[in-house]
């Protein structure tokens, strides 16, 4: 079953549906051989003006089937909960570089306060033991 050994995406993630990504992410976890590293850069703006207005649409609206089927859709998981949802999957966290809206990159302990507004991205390194 562990076929690959490097798996990367750039903007993938935050596209798929909130109750698939746990089954997305056990499927990269079960086709990464041991020793194996994946690379996962995920913007947790919105498609809408690149924003955090999708954390203020109401979740029976953003997740109805309607909106999940426009190119605006994203997720509305916040940087804490990736990496939640990440580890609970499997995955040994090796890297993690944080952004800001500018580009910069922000240190980890300061964007732990709020990661809904501070952070708009994040690039993730993941290993499998």
């Amino acid at each position: 079953d562990s076929i690959a050994s490097f798996v990367f995406s750039n903007s993938v993630l935050q596209h798929i549906d909130y109750d698939s990504l746990d089954s997305v992410l056990h499927q990269l976890f079960r086709i990464c051989t041991k020793g194996g590293k994946q690379s996962h850069v995920i913007d947790l703006r919105d498609m809408i003006d690149r924003s955090n207005l999708h954390f203020q649409c109401p979740s029976s609206i953003w997740e109805s089937k309607f909106f999940r089927k426009l190119p605006i859709y994203t997720n509305r998981l916040n940087c804490s909960s990736w990496i939640k949802i990440i580890r609970a999957s499997g995955f040994e966290v090796l890297g993690l570089k944080l952004f800001s809206d500018d580009g910069l990159i922000l240190d980890s302990q300061l964007a732990k306060f709020d990661p809904n507004r501070l952070v708009s991205s994040v690039h993730i390194i993941l290993g499998k033991k």
